[in-house]
């Protein structure tokens, strides 16, 4: 999920025999995959596969097959990813996207920079055996009252 997130364009690979485990991923990465690959589909278990991602995703134009060992539906995918590309493009996704991804990751270092400036402030000014719940509050009230609120 922190790939596609970050990603222009997100696909996901699976083959046959991957299982039980679709069902547990539908309900999340299949909603924010904007590709789905099904590699291997020459072997047993691909059309098994393919309605295992669901009719709505299975009968879309967000599923592609190949067999990439013999070159299968590789030209396909480039002109799809190309297609989404310009098509992501026109729409000002692309840029929406990568705004999202600049946010996310500024977002990400601040709290990682904060983290540990708190973790230190903590330190400092709690006995680590006080109470996490009191010892955040503390931490909070410390910090609003240095901000003046």
């Amino acid at each position: 999920m922190d790939i596609a997130s970050l990603a222009d364009i997100t696909i996901l690979v699976l083959a046959p025999g991957f299982g039980d485990e679709i069902q547990a991923m539908k309900a999340g990465i299949l909603e924010v995959v904007d590709l789905l690959v099904i590699n291997k589909a020459d072997m047993p278990g691909a059309s098994k596969l393919r309605f295992d991602l669901g009719r709505e995703a299975a009968e879309s134009d967000r599923v592609l097959e190949t067999v990439a060992a013999e070159n299968q539906g590789i030209e396909d995918l480039l002109d799809r990813i190309l297609a989404l590309e310009t098509e992501f493009r026109e729409k000002g996704e692309l840029r929406d996207r990568r705004q999202q991804s600049k946010d996310k990751e500024t977002v990400d270092r601040c709290l990682d920079l904060f983290r540990e400036h708190l973790t230190e402030l903590m330190h400092e000014q709690f006995c680590i055996e006080s109470d996490p719940g009191a010892a955040a509050e503390a931490l909070l009230k410390r910090i609003l009252h240095a901000r003046g609120r």
